[in-house]
């Protein structure tokens, strides 16, 4: 067995006998061209990460913008809209978002959802305050999962069960938006402070 080794592994021969010196300097050429060619791929990969990360700083930019704007709260609306473009801008498949705003003293709760129907570039919202039912198994682990003080929780639903889920919600939003060959959705975003780099 022959081997010529480099920064990242080594290049290896097997035969019935000694490789020649002609022959074990082709090895070793070659194994200069993978280490070549490696050393290049690590670079590519490097460089779309740190492309990724800008796209990525640049979208929470523009929504950090938004909401540092806002004059009113009525404005929340114009801020959901902009974070639902940077989610589809970053490639994240995402039926509609939402804000999740608990207020136990009031046992309710206001869903702030804004969606494109039929893969739309023009955005609808809605915002409706909700009567908070304990015993309803998402709300339920929607309050546990806020109160734990975590910063991200994801929840995934087949489509047949986002209707029943959210229809006392939203309404139209989830017969608009759902598509029969889809197998999930992401059905929870909470957001505690926009202001916030978490």
């Amino acid at each position: 067995m022959s081997a010529s080794f480099n920064n990242f592994g080594g290049i290896n021969t097997a035969s019935l006998v000694p490789l020649s010196d002609e022959h074990f300097d082709i090895l070793l050429r070659f194994a200069k061209v993978f280490d070549l060619t490696y050393t290049r791929f690590n670079d590519l990969q490097k460089a779309e990460a740190q492309a990724r990360e800008a796209t990525i700083e640049a979208a929470l930019e523009r929504t950090r913008t938004q909401s540092m704007i806002m004059q009113h709260s009525k404005e929340l609306d114009d801020t959901l809209r902009v974070f639902h473009q940077q989610i589809l801008i970053l490639g994240i498949d995402s039926a509609f978002s939402f804000l999740w705003l608990p207020d136990e003293e009031k046992d309710q709760h206001k869903f702030w959802a804004v969606w494109a129907e039929n893969n739309s570039t023009d955005f609808n919202s809605k915002a409706i305050n909700y009567p908070l039912d304990r015993n309803e198994p998402a709300t339920a682990q929607c309050l546990i999962d806020w109160k734990s003080n975590e910063p991200v929780y994801s929840y995934h639903v087949p489509p047949a069960g986002v209707e029943k889920v959210l229809v006392g919600c939203f309404g139209v939003i989830v017969k608009n938006t759902l598509k029969e060959d889809e197998k999930v959705w992401p059905l929870c975003f909470q957001v505690k402070d926009l202001y916030t780099d978490g």
